[in-house]
């Protein structure tokens, strides 16, 4: 998830209020809104995938160079022939990005009469298009996402690395709302913000996995509407009956059993690249396949699922479950046998989990097992460190991967084990242990002197280096 690159769009906005005040009410107060608009699309397409590395590089290269001539017009108005020739470039762009993007409903060239040079609506502008009200739903949106990242910090679900992410992600969005709120929120300025915490909010999801704390289901990105005004209480309503939601309700459940595959899934594919599973082809032609259910699974769970969009993305998961499968030969790790297509519905809950009366002797045996198999691995880490069998690069290695794993155990120590997360964590030591000894074995003609700091030898350390053995 690029989000360093998605939300680089702050960067480019003006760093003067006076500017961006001045832009607004401009006679190219088009052409900033429409600038603006493309990176951001250009950023978001790149972000989720739609666009590979070369289509990126190329779009984004072809809007510097447009960006680098529109910035000195920032506090002057643009004249006859270069007016014309930037938003002839600026459409021609915009073509280029939808084309790649098939984002049609984004787009603006449309609009844009070139004969006239006018435009046919005028959908940047604020005029008659100021809601105060969006202040409510944005600053709720704000307290929601930041209240879940301090939350993940003080209870060290969210690594520092992961930390320093998304409290990069939420800072830029700030400073973004900020200036958006100076003059007053356009309907287009809030749907962008909108959009863009709707995909911040996925990210804090899936590092907590607090489903029930989020919004960004709610949130469609067609429509740009909420499913209902979550932020105003229970009782919100917005421009939907009871039924439907009573419907979101009583499917909430879906979104847990559609969660959990989707995150199998995605843990395999990950631990079938770093393991040469997967060659970069077959890890690319599985990724794109996912992002593709993922953006499927977005758009159905948004308003909640029916029944029958539940089922059919559970045969479209499982359909990829077998192909992942047969990839990787990891059938204790899959769950398409647990689906029955015919009746469709589960032979088990496999992703439930949580220390209920029913399963609570059997998490605490899991947890022991799985314990007993870490605290082994640690002691073999540290007396291989000790001994200098193991350099400090190697060390610092194998500590990366067992901080993973002692992450990854913490999240399902706070919902109690269940047998597929308990394979998870005893695959995860394997694939340490194999590391490990294979660092061991590549070691075994070479010596280490810690006492004197002498460095990595071969055979005997001369203190020179590598010597001969």
């Amino acid at each position: 998830m690029k989000w360093s690159k998605f939300l680089a769009l702050a960067v480019t906005l003006p760093l003067s209020i006076t500017v961006a005040l001045a832009q607004s009410g401009s006679r190219d107060a088009d052409i900033w809104s429409y600038s603006q608009d493309l990176e951001m699309r250009i950023e978001r397409g790149h972000q989720t995938g739609t666009l590979n590395d070369t289509q990126y590089n190329s779009l984004k290269g072809l809007w510097n160079n447009i960006e680098n001539l529109r910035r000195p017009y920032d506090n002057r108005t643009m004249e006859g022939q270069v007016r014309v020739n930037m938003m002839n470039s600026l459409t021609n762009l915009d073509k280029m990005l939808t084309d790649n993007l098939h984002d049609n409903e984004n787009s603006h060239y449309q609009q844009w009469d070139s004969g006239s040079r006018t435009w046919h609506h005028n959908w940047w502008s604020k005029e008659n298009n100021l809601d105060t009200s969006f202040d409510t739903e944005i600053d709720a949106y704000q307290r929601n996402i930041k209240d879940r990242i301090d939350r993940g910090r003080a209870t060290g679900r969210i690594s520092p690395s992961e930390l320093q992410r998304l409290n990069d992600a939420y800072n830029t969005i700030d400073r973004t709302q900020q200036q958006y709120r100076l003059a007053g929120y356009s309907t287009y300025e809030r749907n962008s913000i909108n959009s863009m915490m709707a995909q911040l909010d996925r990210d804090v999801t899936a590092a907590l996995k607090d489903d029930d704390n989020s919004h960004y289901r709610n949130w469609n990105d067609s429509s740009k509407t909420w499913s209902h005004n979550w932020w105003q209480g229970q009782n919100a309503n917005n421009n939907y009956n009871n039924n439907t939601q009573i419907n979101v309700v009583a499917n909430q459940n879906f979104n847990a059993e559609i969660d959990a595959y989707q995150r199998n899934l995605k843990q395999r594919m990950d631990d079938g690249r770093i393991s040469g599973k997967l060659t970069p082809v077959e890890y690319n032609q599985l990724s794109g396949l996912f992002r593709t259910l993922d953006t499927s699974q977005s758009t159905y769970g948004s308003n909640g699922f029916s029944m029958a969009e539940r089922n059919a993305m559970m045969n479209r998961l499982t359909t990829f479950d077998r192909e992942l499968t047969s990839k990787l030969n990891d059938n204790n790790q899959a769950h398409f046998g647990d689906w029955n297509p015919t009746t469709n519905t589960w032979n088990r809950d496999w992703w439930k989990s949580g220390p209920s009366a029913s399963n609570l002797a059997a998490s605490n045996a899991i947890g022991a097992e799985v314990n007993t198999a870490k605290l082994a691995l640690r002691s073999d880490i540290d007396a291989n460190a000790r001994t200098g069998k193991l350099s400090p690069r190697d060390v610092s290695d194998l500590n990366d991967q067992y901080n993973k794993i002692e992450r990854q155990q913490q999240a399902f120590i706070d919902g109690g084990y269940n047998n597929t997360e308990r394979d998870r964590m005893m695959q995860a030591m394997a694939n340490l242990r194999d590391s490990l000894n294979a660092k061991l074995n590549a070691n075994t003609r070479q010596t280490y002197d810690g006492r004197r700091g002498k460095g990595w030898g071969r055979g005997n350390n001369n203190g020179n280096g590598w010597g001969n053995h």
